[in-house]
């Protein structure tokens, strides 16, 4: 791939980038990610938690950016990549509720969840959003490739 169709592509998805509030309004790239640094700052302030999830290659984008914010942030990062928990609530639970059950019994006031998908249609990632939307206390976006 040539250098400009590749920063031509790059460009294309930063610019497909959607992200939605807590109830689920596209806010747009600029004003999502200047509340995010605002609200990260204010997590790292009070020692609270950032959750990031995904599935596939987006759960490797949540565990990088954990590890980033983490490093160079200072701030406590949680991912949900342990196989024995996600296969026991897959197993006994259900696999859509893989994100919501933990974020259900870890998340507190204040915490924020990052929530990424590529399609923004994945029914696990969905169902941890809405489990944020019964904590009306909480922080959480949905980052996803295409504009639903």
């Amino acid at each position: 791939m040539s250098w400009i169709k590749y920063i031509t592509t790059l460009t294309q998805c930063l610019t497909d980038i959607s992200i939605r509030n807590l109830d689920g309004k596209e806010i747009g790239f600029e004003k999502g990610f200047s509340e995010w640094t605002d609200r990260t700052k204010k997590i790292r302030q009070s020692n609270k938690t950032i959750y990031f999830i995904g599935n596939g290659a987006s759960a490797s984008m949540a565990c990088h950016m954990a590890a980033d914010v983490a490093k160079n942030g200072n701030i406590r990062t949680q991912v949900f990549t342990d196989v024995s928990l996600i296969t026991a609530i897959a197993n006994d639970i259900s696999y859509d509720e893989v994100f919501a059950e933990p974020i259900r019994l870890q998340m507190i006031e204040n915490d924020m969840l990052i929530a990424i998908s590529s399609s923004g249609n994945s029914k696990n990632v969905i169902r941890a959003c809405e489990e944020c939307q019964k904590k009306k206390w909480s922080n959480h976006y949905l980052i996803c490739n295409e504009k639903r």
